[in-house]
């Protein structure tokens, strides 16, 4: 029995494997795709800050409004730091009349020297106070630096708006920057010139 079933396995073989089919291989282009998660950003952008302190008397700036180059988007009212100024100056001229008397008094031995020191310090503070005003006294318009899209904005009209703090932010589009980090180990396989397909499921595009 054992002898006839293998002989029958052998004969079913023999007949499975009488139909044979080739094929000619021919050298062809695979194409491999890699997948990546970028973020997309305009092709240059600016935040806006405005050169001098003061309440803002003119707000030209709405989220996704255009702007052109050289448009006046923002102006403050800088009177307020200009008289502070003013002030001060009148106050150190002041102390420049006493340190002078003083020291006229102190050759006359009616004054002491410890009196000419503190004339001096108080000189010092408000020379130094004078200074960071002055720096708080910019350009009291602040324009466009190029024509955009107005991103982001921070501001309101009749807010008190400081140097160096951001009111907004504008972007050139006209161009869209695609930035995405490639794994070290694929770097190998994209060359400059490669085509790169760009799906921006927002605009479903």
């Amino acid at each position: 029995c054992a002898a006839g079933r293998w002989g029958g396995d052998v004969a079913a073989e023999q007949s499975a494997g009488a139909v044979v089919d080739t094929v000619t291989l021919e050298e062809t282009t695979f194409v491999e795709y890699i997948d990546l998660t970028g973020v997309t950003e305009p092709i240059r952008s600016a935040t806006l800050s405005p050169e001098g302190a003061g309440r803002i008397t003119t707000y030209n700036l709405t989220e996704g409004a255009q702007v052109t180059k050289g448009e006046t988007l923002l102006k403050v009212d800088t009177r307020q730091a200009g008289a502070q100024i003013a002030e001060m100056t009148a106050q150190i001229n002041q102390v420049e009349l006493d340190i002078a008397r003083t020291e006229r008094l102190i050759e006359r031995g009616l004054s002491s020297q410890q009196q000419l020191d503190q004339l001096k310090t108080q000189r010092g503070s408000l020379v130094q106070s004078k200074r960071a005003a002055q720096g708080g006294v910019g350009e009291p318009s602040l324009r466009a630096p190029f024509s955009g899209t107005v991103l982001e904005e921070n501001a309101e009209l009749g807010e008190y708006a400081s140097p160096g703090a951001v009111v907004a932010r504008i972007g050139d589009l006209s161009t869209i920057k695609i930035i995405a980090h490639l794994p070290e180990r694929q770097i190998r396989y994209v060359k400059q010139g490669n085509i790169a397909n760009v799906i921006v499921p927002a605009l479903d595009k």
